[in-house]
């Protein structure tokens, strides 16, 4: 199976359609299609820069080590470009206070057009014997040069952030589930 990079599609740079990535812990994780969210009085007046940061497309959402939930959201009010913690400016970030919920889209596709394969290779990660890694290992170096050399930058960051967000999350099962069977 050949994976291709997520890439923009024709014209998703588009403010009024965006995605947000809700942490399944956050006090908004409940929000329905179709519902509005926004940020309190007290939120915006404790810090001038609170907004709910926004993407563009669903590949740019992948900044959490904690289970989400995909939204296509329309922004409500103003919009801003926006850059996070770390990270230069970006054109398909933007920061938002208030937002209607469009859609909930599986969480797969954050990684891309083929995340569904993506996900499945990630949770076999979990039964991986050494072998197996240094096989894997070997692979994906020879993926990464591929990949170099026609990607363009922000599309590998995006996958190399999610390799290894799925790697640390299965070396960390992987770890607790060989102490628990000592």
């Amino acid at each position: 199976m050949t994976l291709a990079l997520p890439r923009p599609e024709s014209g998703s740079a588009r403010p009024d359609r965006l995605w947000i990535a809700l942490p399944i812990t956050d006090e908004h994780s409940t929000v329905q299609v179709g519902e509005t969210i926004e940020l309190s009085t007290e939120e915006i007046e404790a810090d001038d820069n609170a907004f709910f940061k926004v993407f563009t497309s669903p590949t740019e959402t992948l900044f959490s080590l904690e289970p989400w939930r995909l939204l296509e959201v329309a922004p409500i009010g103003t919009t801003v470009q926006v850059s996070l913690p770390g990270h230069p400016f970006h054109p398909y970030w933007f920061g938002i206070r208030a937002l209607r919920v469009l859609r909930e889209a599986p969480a797969w596709q954050a990684l891309g057009p083929q995340g569904k394969a993506v996900l499945d290779l990630v949770m076999q990660a979990y039964d991986i014997t050494a072998w197996q890694a240094g096989e894997l290992a070997a692979h994906w170096q020879h993926a990464g040069r591929a990949v170099w050399d026609f990607a363009d930058h922000e599309h590998i960051v995006a996958v190399v952030n999610a390799g290894r967000v799925a790697a640390c999350q299965a070396a960390q099962v992987s770890a607790v589930n060989a102490l628990r069977s000592r």
